[in-house]
């Protein structure tokens, strides 16, 4: 089941969009808990580039069918700037090209993750097990908010990041 919502960022003071895939099977009046999977897209994506160019669920599915892993929630945000609710993500790149400097600064976007984490934490039976993964520049965003949340995450994923020493 994809459940594609937002939350409301108070650092931010703005609605930003979130993609959340609940596991087959899912019954929120069961006492089951699930582990948690953030994948933050890369500075040109949004909250449906892990499902469209990631294929994650289909991924995620076949894995625990053939018993590799097991059943999870994903949660999938919209971390660009400029890029929430109520605006278009069609300029994504170019916007986001240009602000660089101040994104890898001003951990914004790591803050706003810590609110929908604690929105995840309090809305879905997330068990103790959390884990993290961006690509490109959501590498260093996922490398953030992990320093924002110590101890909070089992792993963490970076996948051709764009992190640089002074922006941890």
């Amino acid at each position: 089941q994809l459940i594609r919502s937002s939350w409301y960022s108070v650092n931010e003071k703005l609605r930003r969009r979130v993609n959340i895939y609940l596991p087959a099977g899912y019954d929120s009046t069961e006492n089951r808990t699930y582990p948690v999977l953030y994948l933050i897209h890369g500075i040109n994506g949004y909250e449906g580039s892990w499902i469209e160019r990631g294929r994650a669920i289909h991924i995620l599915e076949n894995m625990v069918a053939k018993g590799l892993c097991t059943p999870m929630i994903i949660v999938m945000p919209d971390v660009n700037e400029g890029v929430h609710e109520d605006r278009p993500s069609h300029h994504t790149l170019w916007n986001n090209i240009f602000n660089y400097p101040r994104l890898c600064h001003n951990h914004n976007i790591e803050k706003a993750m810590v609110e929908l984490i604690q929105k995840i934490d309090s809305t879905y039976p997330v068990s103790d097990k959390h884990y993290i993964a961006g690509l490109s520049d959501g590498a260093r965003i996922a490398a953030n908010t992990v320093n924002l949340l110590p101890g909070y995450f089992e792993a963490m994923g970076m996948f051709s990041p764009v992190v640089h020493k002074s922006q941890l």
